[in-house]
């Protein structure tokens, strides 16, 4: 996944919320 390779020092919660807010 591009997002891990990106934000390789997030998360998975933090994750889910930059995913969420992209909507």
């Amino acid at each position: 996944m591009k997002y891990f390779k990106v934000f390789p020092h997030m998360k998975t919660e933090e994750l889910l919320g930059v995913l969420n807010a992209q909507k």
